[in-house]
């Protein structure tokens, strides 16, 4: 049976998941109290931490290209555990990869001294400094973490994050769980939009999510729109469509003679005269 064909494409997760393979961040060399050991891959066993809840198929596909073509450039991070055990620190992705490719053994790093605490705190920021982490992943882990700290402030500033940053982000828990497992299923889904979300009253947020996600689901296929006729010359008509709202503007000119024509200095004098009365409008507003 042929072998599904991934199209190559420039997304962020694709590039995120080679930039890993690829980044020469960490020293070639060993830092003090850490070892290189060839391990076989079934002693090796994901992060229970782990913030990423779904992963990109295409993403490792092509992960798993750079490590057959290139080899792995950089070596897995693990804590070794009384049984014998690894655990991932860090290199979820590219473990995944060479799993696929169905290779023995793979270059890890052990860690010495890492506790539960050092495992969750690596692979959150780990994921962190990634811009394909789902929006809803990143709320989960980062309201778990704030819970294993006294204050929101002490778990910034292990994270590096303003205080402020983290408890907007922490918030967004109180979406529920119904409402954040169904904006996993909305892949470009922005910190914006949940806070909006925020707003509603739960059974409004609820049935707000599921037209989103009705959307992704079935995109709508809509016919396309016959060619608009010209305008006559006596009439001008333009109208705006406000972006994810159901709001229309609808600008009209039309000449009071009817041998009388409408031209485009016309059109912009009357928006600029629109324009000029908006401010107005928002300077008497403001007082």
């Amino acid at each position: 049976m042929a072998k599904k064909q991934f199209q190559r494409t420039n997304s962020q997760e694709r590039i995120s998941a080679i930039a890993e393979h690829l980044r020469i961040e960490e020293p070639r060399g060993v830092a003090a109290g850490q070892t290189v050991l060839n391990v076989s891959l079934d002693q090796i066993q994901p992060n229970p931490f782990q913030p990423r809840r779904s992963f990109s198929e295409s993403a490792l596909v092509e992960l798993a290209e750079s490590i057959k073509s290139n080899g792995l450039l950089q070596p897995l991070t693990a804590r070794k555990e009384d049984s014998g055990n690894l655990t991932l620190i860090a290199g979820h992705r590219r473990w995944q990869a060479v799993v696929r490719l169905g290779l023995d053994t793979v270059p890890v790093v052990i860690r010495e001294n890492t506790t539960d605490d050092d495992l969750r705190t690596l692979a959150l920021v780990e994921n962190l400094q990634r811009e394909d982490l789902h929006v809803v992943d990143k709320v989960i882990a980062l309201f778990e973490f704030s819970q294993q700290h006294k204050t929101v402030a002490a778990a910034a500033q292990i994270l590096g994050m303003n205080r402020s940053a983290l408890a907007n982000w922490t918030t967004l828990i109180d979406l529920g769980e119904p409402v954040l497992n169904l904006c996993r299923e909305i892949p470009e889904l922005s910190l914006r939009r949940l806070q909006h979300l925020l707003k509603m009253s739960p059974p409004r947020r609820l049935a707000e999510v599921k037209k989103w996600v009705a959307q992704v689901r079935e995109p709508q296929q809509k016919e396309p729109k016959p060619l608009q006729k010209a305008p006559v010359k006596n009439n001008m008509v333009h109208q705006y469509l406000c972006p994810e709202r159901k709001v229309s503007i609808t600008i009209s000119l039309k000449a009071n003679h009817r041998k009388a024509t409408v031209t485009v200095e016309d059109y912009r004098a009357a928006l600029l005269d629109a324009l000029a009365r908006l401010d107005e409008c928002a300077k008497t507003s403001t007082r």
